[in-house]
């Protein structure tokens, strides 16, 4: 885990990185709340995550949501997070 995100916020950011041109906060929650520690704050976990230059939130036409993007930064650190569970996986096997 990283120094200055939560394991919830990780989670948060690999899982956005699964959606390649980006999702809204209802898609997400959807896929992730069943797998955060405080499911109750994933809400605070998104904000940090925009205020740290993670994620970018844009209204997007004929949609009600506004859609979550990683920046550049934050697809560089869901990169580095999935390579580091990739290489804890194969060591525990």
């Amino acid at each position: 885990m990283t120094e200055h995100l939560s394991k919830d916020q990780e989670t948060l950011l690999v899982a956005l990185a699964r959606f390649p041109r980006g999702t809204n906060w209802y898609k997400l929650g959807r896929v992730v709340l069943g797998r955060l520690d405080s499911p109750g704050s994933w809400n605070d976990d998104l904000r940090g995550l925009k205020a740290g230059g993670y994620i970018v939130e844009q209204d997007v036409e004929g949609e009600t949501l506004p859609q979550l993007d990683l920046t550049e930064s934050g697809k560089a650190l869901a990169r580095s997070l999935i390579d580091t569970r990739r290489e804890s996986r194969v060591r525990a096997s």
